[in-house]
């Protein structure tokens, strides 16, 4: 009864934290599913070590380290430059906000090309 209880958590724990990182709704979001996945890899672990089944543990305790990663990656770590208000977008890292500007200012000026 346990193990199969288990068993339908870390498959409905799955499903839904794969469908939430797939959506990249933002970093908040994000992490949010990596620690429904890491709640999923925990379950899986649990329930292999229960059967025997050696490479299912072994399988879910490096994606529980990888969930982690997600974690800290998400919800933790802030680089320099990024705003708590992303809406999926992007634009984390600045590259896209900048490369919009040259398009922008590109298009008010005409080409940054200009023949002499």
């Amino acid at each position: 009864m346990t193990e199969s209880l288990l068993e339908w958590s870390a498959t409905i724990t799955g499903i839904f934290a794969a469908v939430t990182v797939s959506l990249n709704l933002g970093a908040r979001i994000t992490g949010l599913g990596f620690i429904v996945f890491t709640v999923s890899s925990v379950c899986w672990v649990v329930v292999a070590l229960l059967s025997s089944e050696t490479p299912l543990a072994i399988q879910n305790g490096v994606l529980f380290v990888i969930n982690c990663v997600g974690i800290y990656r998400y919800l933790i770590f802030k680089p320099a430059g990024e705003d708590d208000g992303d809406n999926g977008h992007d634009v984390q890292h600045g590259h896209v906000a900048k490369m919009a500007a040259v398009d922008e200012k590109e298009a008010a000026y005409g080409s940054s090309s200009t023949s002499q």
